[in-house]
């Protein structure tokens, strides 16, 4: 093969094996996949050896420190929240693609990112092109998709290089330059798709682009990335300074058009309609090439229910073709202008206009469910609200007796799906989307009628996904045999929620349950399993004679954690953390419970505890100390998504000094023996063991506060009594920090 696949990689042994799927062909041809690992915390490299990969393992090779935040805060905000705070550590991507491709032994290099897929790669016309001497490919890259899999937003992408003749630059949005000669590739030779993993943290995005702006003020690009994602990252004021500065200098029409579309958006966020409406105007008048500004304008009177308004925009908007540039939402282009049109002329009493807008909407996706619902009111649909049966609501049609009953369920949901990844599994007309907030919605369901994905649950489900909750209410009952649905949901889903109805035989149903089967029926697949019953619209722990089970089956594979609690005396204090413990939302079989008594000094127990500790983690508490339900599992869920190995609890507001950041905090026990095979170093007597903690791992980048891992700290600098534990354990504290001040000395 005359050309080489080079990817940077931290954390992603969940993408890369599909990425590497995609280029089989290519591997069977001996071509090589350079894999550059920067650091990885799960088993990246091994399974990039295991795919035939060429791993080089650099750690934090990478990344740089800023030592300059309050400058870049001062010139780029607007009273709003910090940016940056000196000691942040950023990955150069830059350096890394630079440094992986000189390692490469062709000159041309294609540098795909692990979440991305080849769905079309035809190697011969490929060495083809290199052979002729084209130095740079460009082709169709489709950067996000829609909740039916549908392409979203589609650009040319051109990461396909002779890197002996372009060089990446740019810290964190980065970019090639050269002078090379480039040639674009159809879509039947080379086609590129991102599946971003939901769990990928990108919270050093921002950051860098901040770093970035500040280093390079003339970068145009930059500046228009960094004002759109302040923009989206919910600093309005920020963004409409930044984007303003980028509309300053004047350079590309299309992104000065978008910058002028996002300060639309961050003015809409700061309630000011006037200035939104002026500024989506203001981007019609830089460039007429694009469907974007109308369609905010469309939808921003759709919202308002002003048809009038949402039918001129919405019909400008059509007139409007495609063109490729990157910010263009394929929506704006198919289905949507057709949605808010067919809704318009409904109101505005043109119903004939109204059918033919929402033929073309349902052409583009057959299975929304808000279309097919929608179908009733073209007599196109077999539905007759006469002849129900209790077996699928439709709100605001069917028995308004039952709407209590279906919403609390719904809403009882939504406190563990907002955000996350959600299949509705028998969704019926699926109004459950609305109320669960999910990030990504999938609703699968046996009918065609009002189905978003059709679905045999009786077979399973047949789709290549990984939701993070699955929710299925008023199902099991409709099911002959469960088993395959069931196992499916504990072999790809982190939590299910369900309900069934309580001996409750009707036509309808396959299977009649009591409350005792139905409790077995679940625990034979869920080992953790919070059920809940159900009248009408209240949904309690217990209740007289339930008309449904409601449950919560916890599935994800949760690590081990042990919890280590140095104690002196306190009984009570020690009493109302181990009865937090238990309350807490995790399972019972994953803690390690440790404690420790005795006169010898909390480091010394801390160390006895963590060589007795069987977990992956390490958990440091106290008899001053209380969980609440959620903070263990948020603090898990922080370290291993985003790849922390020291996250500590949210104990209350951080002092202007960080003395007190981290107080009680997990450790992932693999990580300790890189801070001296200790958490606290014994040599100290208890003060400040906590802050040379901190400081060891922050200065690798491994350290972080996660505001959502709240525990109650019941400190006597809190208000609380300054009993004899804590003197006892506070007499030596001005040793303490003088011996604090020479071990940070050295850090």
């Amino acid at each position: 093969m005359n050309f080489t696949v080079a990817v940077i990689a931290r954390n992603e042994e969940k993408t890369l094996p599909r990425l590497v799927e995609s280029l089989k062909e290519f591997q069977e041809k001996k071509g090589v996949i350079l894999v550059l690992d920067t650091g990885s915390s799960d088993n990246t490299a091994n399974v990039a050896r295991d795919l035939g990969c060429e791993v080089h393992e650099v750690g934090d090779r990478f990344l740089k420190k800023i030592d300059n935040a309050d400058e870049i805060n001062k010139l780029f905000l607007d009273d709003e929240e910090d940016i940056v705070k000196d000691g942040d550590a950023l990955f150069d991507y830059s350096s890394a693609r630079n440094y992986i491709a000189s390692l490469s032994k062709t000159e041309m290099v294609a540098m795909p990112d692990c979440d991305e897929v080849y769905t079309k790669f035809d190697l011969d016309v490929i060495q083809q092109k290199i052979e002729a001497g084209v130095d740079q490919l460009e082709y169709n890259f489709v950067f996000s998709h829609d909740q039916f899999g549908n392409e979203a937003i589609k650009f040319l992408h051109s990461k396909f290089y002779n890197h002996k003749k372009a060089k990446w630059v740019g810290i964190i949005h980065e970019v090639l330059q050269g002078d090379v000669n480039r040639q674009f590739l159809d879509e039947d030779i080379i086609k590129l798709e991102h599946w971003q993993n939901p769990e990928t943290n990108r919270g050093g995005y921002l950051k860098g682009l901040a770093l970035d702006c500040y280093e390079n003020q003339t970068n145009d690009r930059n500046s228009h990335y960094f004002g759109r994602e302040l923009c989206w990252k919910g600093r309005p004021k920020s963004a409409i300074k930044e984007l303003k500065r980028h509309i300053g200098m004047s350079k590309w029409p299309q992104e000065k058009g978008q910058s002028m579309i996002y300060i639309g958006d961050s003015y809409g966020d700061l309630g000011d309609e006037n200035q939104q409406v002026e500024w989506y105007n203001k981007a019609i008048e830089c460039d007429s090439s694009r469907r974007e500004s109308w369609m905010r304008l469309a939808n921003l009177y759709y919202k308002k229910g002003d048809f009038q308004r949402t039918a001129c925009y919405a019909s400008a908007a059509l007139a409007i073709p495609w063109n490729g540039f990157y910010g263009n939402n394929r929506s704006h282009y198919e289905h949507e202008p057709h949605e808010l049109l067919y809704w318009a002329f409904w109101e505005l009493g043109d119903r004939v206009k109204s059918k033919e807008h929402w033929q073309k909407a349902i052409d583009f996706i057959p299975n929304n469910p808000k279309y097919l619902s929608d179908a009733k009111f073209y007599n196109d649909t077999k539905y007759d609200p006469s002849k129900f049966t209790g077996e699928r609501y439709i709100p605001g049609i069917d028995r308004p007796d039952m709407e209590e009953e279906h919403y609390a369920r719904y809403n009882f949901a939504a406190k563990f799906t907002e955000g996350k990844v959600v299949l509705d599994a028998a969704c019926g007309s699926g109004f459950g989307e609305d109320v669960m907030k999910a990030k990504e919605y999938i609703g699968v369901d046996i009918s065609p009628d009002v189905k978003c994905t059709i679905q045999d649950l009786e077979k399973g489900i047949d789709l290549d996904i990984k939701p993070d909750v699955v929710v299925s209410f008023e199902t099991i009952e409709h099911l002959e045999n469960p088993t395959k649905f069931l196992q499916w949901v504990k072999e790809n889903a982190k939590q299910f929620i369900f309900s069934i109805p309580v001996s409750m035989p009707s036509e309808f149903h396959k299977q009649v349950y009591t409350v005792e089967e139905i409790k077995e029926l679940i625990g034979t697949f869920f080992s953790v399993v919070d059920f809940y019953e159900q009248n009408a619209g209240e949904i309690t722990r217990e209740s007289d004679d339930p008309k449904y089970i409601v449950g919560v089956a916890h599935i994800e594979q949760l690590p081990v954690v042990s919890i280590v609690i140095p104690t002196l005396g306190r009984e009570e204090g020690l009493d109302r953390c181990l009865k937090s413990i238990k309350e807490l939302n995790y399972p019972e079989d994953k803690i390690d419970i440790i404690i420790l008594d005795g006169n010898t000094t909390v480091p010394k127990k801390v160390a006895k505890g963590l060589a007795q500790s069987k977990g992956e983690y390490v958990c440091y508490a106290a008899n001053d100390t209380e969980f609440t339900p959620d903070s263990l599992r948020n603090a898990i869920e922080t370290s291993r998504k985003e790849a922390f190995a020291l996250v500590a609890f949210n104990t209350g507001e951080v002092l202007p000094d960080e003395g007190n950041i981290c107080e009680h905090f997990i450790i992932r026990k693999d990580f300790i023996e890189h801070i001296d095979g200790e958490i606290f170093d014994t040599e100290f007597h208890h003060v400040g063991v906590d802050n040379l903690l901190w400081a060891k791992c922050n200065k690798m980048g491994q350290a972080v506060r996660d505001e959502t891992a709240v525990m109650n700290h019941y400190h006597f600098s809190k208000g609380e009594k300054m009993d004899d534990v804590y003197e006892k354990g506070w007499k030596n504290v001005d040793q303490d920090r003088e011996l604090l001040k020479l071990k940070l000395s050295n850090i």
